[in-house]
């Protein structure tokens, strides 16, 4: 069993933690957590999402040791709009118009991720955000298509997305071609495969979660979609939206700043670049004897805090 030992540090600022050793397992001996958990072989893990109905039941002897934690984090499809057929605005738009977004949450996933109508996740600078995505029309939608450069369906290239678990995609692929008659293929790809080709801007469009590297819109909007950002992976380019996100890294008033996102958010989505889908939800156990062991809405295990009792 490979485990790695994170020791006591009596010089901590804040005093010396009282665990006085914390050990992760890692690689193949941390295969199958949820099983390990079970056997009483580790204090904490995350439930996998099949087993989430059955350890969120009441009944369930696991319920007791459930944690729910809203996460800081967004699963989006993104297009290049500079490829065809999604350098169309109109067949982004109908791609926007059609779709249901929020059944890959509250369907596909029962209600385990929250539905996401916008990148900002709910939450960040301890507000609720507005709802600039828009809403489904499939009449609209066809009149989109209509006025496109193509003029009908049958005349528009495939859409191809890629992704490491592009469940979404395929559920946009199934709405689509029932709905509209656009031809979506969507490419299952193995991470590493994935993760080169996001660095190397290949993909015409791809599905990928987003997790805050710190609680700000600032990791959404300007990471993700400024022009220049290095993880900008599907290189939009929109100087009105550059433009806010730069005010905002200039304004301090918290409350002037969330509207300078929002405002950002709202130029971003009309642009039809970008499908949010869901934010994520981490449900996760730890045995009864840990106490203070904390999820911050990054997805990191807060260790400072955490005792146990005997």
């Amino acid at each position: 069993t490979v485990k790695h030992r994170l020791g006591q540090n009596k010089n901590y600022v804040n005093g010396a933690p009282d665990l006085e050793a914390v050990t992760f397992r890692i690689g193949p001996s941390a295969s199958n957590p949820f099983n390990l958990y079970q056997a009483d072989e580790i204090d904490t893990a995350q439930v996998p999402i099949l087993a989430i109905d059955r350890v969120s039941d009441p009944g369930s002897p696991l319920f007791a040791e459930l944690t729910v934690s809203p996460m800081l984090s967004t699963q989006y499809i993104a297009f290049r709009d500079d490829v065809a057929p999604m350098d169309d605005p109109e067949i982004r738009r109908a791609v926007e118009l059609a779709f249901p977004r929020w059944k890959v949450a509250d369907i596909l996933l029962s209600g385990q991720q929250t539905a996401a109508h916008g990148m900002i996740p709910p939450g960040t600078l301890a507000r609720d955000w507005p709802a600039s995505a828009a809403e489904p029309n499939l009449e609209a939608a066809r009149q989109a298509i209509a006025n496109s450069s193509y003029g009908s369906a049958e005349l528009v290239p495939p859409i191809r997305v890629y992704g490491a678990t592009p469940f979404a995609s395929e559920a946009l692929r199934d709405v689509l071609e029932d709905e509209l008659g656009l031809r979506i293929e969507v490419m299952d790809v193995h991470w590493p495969q994935f993760n080169a080709g996001l660095a190397s801007r290949a993909f015409p469009a791809f599905e990928l979660t987003w997790v805050a590297d710190f609680p700000d819109p600032e990791t959404f909007l300007w990471n993700l979609f400024a022009t220049g950002s290095p993880d900008n992976y599907s290189d939009y380019s929109n100087p009105d939206y550059d433009a806010l996100l730069a005010q905002a890294a200039q304004t301090f008033d918290t409350d002037d700043r969330a509207e300078l996102y929002a405002q950002a958010e709202a130029l971003l989505l009309a642009d039809n670049v970008v499908l949010p889908i869901a934010h994520d939800i981490r449900f996760t156990l730890t045995k009864p004897q840990v106490k203070g062991l904390q999820m911050t809405p990054l997805g990191q295990l807060y260790l400072e805090s955490a005792w146990l009792e005997q």
